[in-house]
């Protein structure tokens, strides 16, 4: 369809195509694809806001996406009606795409995922103001890897940015609208994946992360990684931002913590190698923890980063989903959650080692009794055994896309029996049984 107006769809598909195609590695695994389906007719509403409260938008543009690997952008707009109905045609023949919808809103662009044919979506957006917004940091989680042969040690660190009002918040002419601290000694500081802003949004200058993008009402999250250079027998946690849960993953049994009324939760193994988790709810002063490390020889355990980014997105992505309920007890009841999710996180790093067949270490158990055992904070025992066992366990249910995309990529894709609706790469994936959304899954 085609506009005359300056703020029609081809001025809304030059502002959501660069959106999309900077995005499009990131999204591609997270959106369902329609294009298998001879014809797909999609129905959706587009509002002002969210909840009850949402109003209907009549006479707007909503930009239809086609989001694969081979490339992505907008393909087709249409105008809402006057009650803010849209429909949009998927396609035929493009079985490798995906699809998404989007409007803008003061110079902001807003994106749905296209679930199936006939199934409504809402696409909602919002006004936008530069005005001091409070943000606040609802969830942070920071994994640290055993030392490397040089001593030096990998950090993964995640974190869920709310915006508990009901406008977008967008920057104020050059100013960040808010600064993540990195430690001052931290190397190869990079944007990790997983992280929903863009990385032109999130400059790093120096020992900090700016970050630029607009934040609208909900959560998101920033992942990003960095080396702690040899030499370094204590880690301190920047920033001093109050963080409503805090947790902590540490590749080193004989690690202490201090400061922040931390608490321990129970040791676990991942691979034969021993780890230490810590936790702590309404921390005012994140900057004041202190973690000193025991151990200094070179680990023996491959702890890859893309892992540790698959579990701290898990508890991330919880975390957002419900860790934006204004009163205490929704509060409490989103860290539980978010807490659990840690727990299955735990799990899943456990259980990608051991499909991959790692070698157990030397003195350890042999190949029929090699075993990881995680006790969760609940009294909960999980007991996953190695590959090369007669008991090993053979079957996966992955609830995460990227996690799904690690164990094809490992070889042991035949393994997994089940996965949520957003797992749809490799291409093989899509064969194997949908299960739901990875939070409530079947």
């Amino acid at each position: 369809m085609n506009g005359s107006s300056p703020h029609g769809p081809l001025a809304l598909r030059a502002v959501a195509a660069a959106a999309v195609s900077a995005a499009a590695a990131l999204v591609a695994p997270l959106v369902v694809p329609l294009g298998a389906q001879a014809t797909a007719v999609v129905n959706g509403t587009l509002v002002l806001g969210s909840g009850p409260n949402a109003t209907a938008l009549a006479g707007q543009w909503v930009v239809l996406h086609r989001i694969a690997r081979d490339r992505a952008g907008p393909v087709d707009s249409v105008r809402t009606s006057v009650r803010g109905a849209f429909s949009v045609s998927i396609p035929r023949g493009d079985s490798a795409a995906a699809w998404m919808a989007s409007a803008e809103r003061g110079g902001v662009a807003y994106f749905t995922t296209l679930s199936a044919a006939n199934q409504p979506v809402t696409l909602s957006v919002f006004d936008t103001t530069s005005r001091a917004i409070p943000l606040r940091v609802a969830g942070r989680q920071i994994a640290i890897a055993g030392p490397a042969a040089d001593g030096s040690r990998h950090v993964v660190e995640a974190l869920a940015l709310a915006n508990d009002s009901t406008v977008t918040r967008i920057p104020r002419d050059s100013l960040p609208l808010f600064v993540i601290q990195v430690p001052e000694v931290a190397e190869q500081l990079a944007i990790g994946a997983g992280s929903e802003v863009d990385v032109p949004a999130a400059r790093l200058t120096g020992p900090t992360i700016a970050l630029h993008a607009a934040i609208p009402p909900g959560a998101k999250r920033i992942v990003w990684e960095y080396r702690l250079p040899p030499g370094h027998s204590e880690f301190r946690i920047a920033g001093a931002q109050p963080t409503a849960s805090l947790d902590l993953v540490v590749a080193d049994s004989g690690a202490t913590v201090t400061g922040g009324d931390m608490h321990q939760g129970s040791a676990t193994v991942i691979g034969g190698e021993p780890a230490l988790r810590f936790f702590a709810d309404e921390v005012p002063d994140p900057s004041a923890i202190v973690v000193r490390f025991a151990a200094t020889r070179a680990s023996t355990l491959a702890f890859d980063v893309g892992v540790i980014g698959v579990a701290l997105i898990l508890v991330v992505g919880v975390a957002i989903a419900v860790l934006l309920g204004r009163s205490p007890g929704a509060r409490a009841a989103a860290r539980d959650a978010s807490r659990r999710a840690g727990q299955v996180a735990g799990a899943c790093l456990v259980a990608f080692t051991f499909a991959c067949g790692e070698a157990p270490r030397a003195g350890g158990a042999g190949a029929s009794g090699s075993a990881a055992a995680i006790t969760d904070d609940y009294g909960d025992t999980i007991r996953v055994v190695a590959a090369g066992a007669a008991t090993a366990a053979q079957r996966i249910v992955s609830l995460n896309p990227v996690a799904t995309e690690l164990l094809f990529a490992a070889g042991v894709g035949a393994r997994v029996v089940g996965r949520t609706r957003w797992d749809m790469y490799p291409s093989e994936a899509r064969a194997v049984p949908d299960l739901g959304d990875g939070i409530n899954p079947n």
